[in-house]
């Protein structure tokens, strides 16, 4: 008997429910929030989860932006409902797993495929325990496992019978699961806590480079060739800001040589966003030689890039010049505090 089976009459488990927006949209016509109801009612069916706030939902999409689109978001966003631009999503019901142990709830909301891709995972947590939801477009081959309650997507959601005349009445706080982290970007590494900051997040050139980089490393595409490179969304000409994302970028990679070739090769001389990257790799990979080079030409933009180079000089073993170095950061007021510019951290400044 499982610890399912052993639960105890009246006891309460957690509910984590995992939504592909993109695979699995609101209908045309329906309000967001009835949708959500709609989910949580299923959910409180299927067992023993009864309580608000025990049921923590996470909607995830690579284009949320256009689906469900800003409006859906900040809707789904007000009734605590984390928002998550990603493509896979298992290590995120990995890591709710590990901090809510057996007897509880999962429900995926998804393509019947990519459920399938998935299914040993759902194998082994329902073995573990875990009571395992799945919702669906309506498909065509079974998965090789029957779980413990499965729906069409659809007629979950269109079904007339349930009550749901109001909304804001039906649906109650979620309760995150994580609410240090409540809309997140997988690519970039960015989390936030604002709706604001993070729709401009998704729509910035920061994200515009964290998805190319993600699609460069998945189909082999050489980063160094300029015309590989997707240059915004426009016509317009590259800008520093995007010749700065690059280089941090490759920076960040390792592949510190290409990232300086690509500043020597740049149309206009290199700006202090574009050094600023290329000498946050340095310091990420200790290239002390090449960070001295690059700090030396940054000094007279941004001062705080002191912060740096002092930094690069004592990794390569130039005590003396550090501590010069220290100094004048203090003459000049420049704490640690200070940021290196760097493309990938400019919301991670927000959190």
């Amino acid at each position: 008997m499982n610890q399912i089976e052993n639960m105890h009459v009246g006891e309460v488990e957690k509910a984590f429910v995992l939504w592909d927006m993109g695979n699995c949209p609101i209908p045309d016509g329906h309000d967001p929030l009835t949708v959500v109801a709609k989910i949580q009612m299923a959910v409180e069916k299927s067992g023993h989860v009864r309580r608000n706030g025990q049921i923590s939902i996470t909607a995830i999409g690579s284009k949320l932006t256009e689906i469900p689109g800003e409006d859906v978001m900040s809707r789904l966003s007000s009734f605590e409902i984390s928002l998550k631009h990603s493509h896979l999503y298992i290590h995120d019901l990995d890591e709710w797993a590990d901090a809510n142990p057996p007897p509880s709830t999962m429900m995926i909301i998804d393509d019947h495929e990519r459920i399938g891709w998935i299914a040993s995972n759902l194998s082994d947590f329902e073995d573990a325990g875990y009571r395992i939801l799945l919702a669906y477009p309506q498909r065509t081959t079974p998965l090789p496992r029957s779980f413990s309650k499965q729906w069409d997507w659809d007629a979950l959601v269109t079904d007339e019978q349930e009550t749901t005349t109001t909304t804001t009445s039906l649906v109650y706080s979620q309760g995150r699961y994580n609410d240090e982290h409540p809309l997140a970007c997988e690519v970039c590494f960015v989390a936030v806590k604002s709706f604001e900051d993070f729709t401009a997040h998704l729509k910035s050139v920061e994200h515009e480079y964290g998805e190319w980089d993600r699609f460069a490393c998945k189909n082999g595409v050489d980063r160094t060739i300029r015309e590989n490179l997707p240059f915004g969304r426009s016509s317009e000409s590259p800008t520093s800001e995007h010749y700065g994302c690059l280089v941090d970028l490759i920076g960040r990679a390792g592949v510190l040589a290409d990232a300086l070739n690509l500043v020597k090769s740049l149309p206009f001389e290199a700006d202090a966003l574009v050094l600023g990257a290329l000498l946050g790799a340095c310091k990420i990979h200790e290239d002390a030689e090449l960070g001295n080079e690059v700090g030396k030409q940054l000094i007279g933009l941004q001062p705080e890039h002191y912060v740096a180079l002092s930094t690069l000089k004592a990794l390569g073993n130039n005590w003396a010049e550090a501590e010069e170095m220290r100094k004048v950061m203090v003459e000049a007021g420049i704490r640690k505090s200070l940021h290196i510019v760097s493309c990938l951290n400019v919301f991670k400044k927000k959190m």
